[in-house]
């Protein structure tokens, strides 16, 4: 899967969503303006594995030791 990044100075595709999301928050900060990451191609899969029962949400923004803990729980490990 590509991911794509939009910003006023054009689009850039990246193949790891880390990569998409670092270039996207450093072009937001360097123009003042948000950059728009299609999530029209990423939004959709949420909806799939929902249906299909695959999909886990765990909050990621807490201490990594919590976060490890709310995955491996969420995976039933």
């Amino acid at each position: 899967m590509s991911y794509i990044v939009v910003t006023r100075e054009g689009v850039r595709t990246f193949e790891n969503i880390d990569d998409a999301g670092d270039y996207a928050q450093a072009m937001s900060l360097r123009t003042g303006e948000p950059a728009k990451v299609f999530h029209a191609e990423t939004e959709p899969l949420k909806d799939f594995y929902k249906k299909l029962g695959n999909l886990k949400l765990v909050e990621g923004n807490q201490p990594i030791e919590h976060a490890t803990r709310d995955i491996l729980a969420a995976l039933g490990e």
